[in-house]
């Protein structure tokens, strides 16, 4: 996974290093980005799906900072903010 996101990043940097964008330097971004939020998507789901449903299986785990749930708050506002930018360059 890290492997993925580290050929992700070297990606970013040669596409904005250019100042020459083309349809097709776009178009690879774009599927780029995909592949990165599918692999993320699936992280998510996999993680989720090693907890138990019933209740009366559940560990409980004391969280009383809150932390965990702050964490899922930050990472939905980003997706929100993905979903944004994504709707940006799809208007472009």
């Amino acid at each position: 996974y890290h492997r993925k996101i580290n050929a992700f990043t070297l990606f970013l940097v040669s596409f904005f290093s250019s100042c020459i964008f083309r349809v097709e330097d776009l178009l690879n971004f774009l599927l780029t980005v995909n592949q990165q939020c599918c692999y993320l998507t699936e992280t998510l789901q996999d993680v989720a799906n090693r907890f138990p449903r019933q209740t009366s299986q559940l560990v409980f785990f004391l969280d009383p900072k809150k932390e965990a749930q702050m964490a899922c708050n930050q990472l939905v506002l980003q997706t929100n903010n993905l979903h944004k930018e994504v709707i940006c360059l799809r208007n472009l």
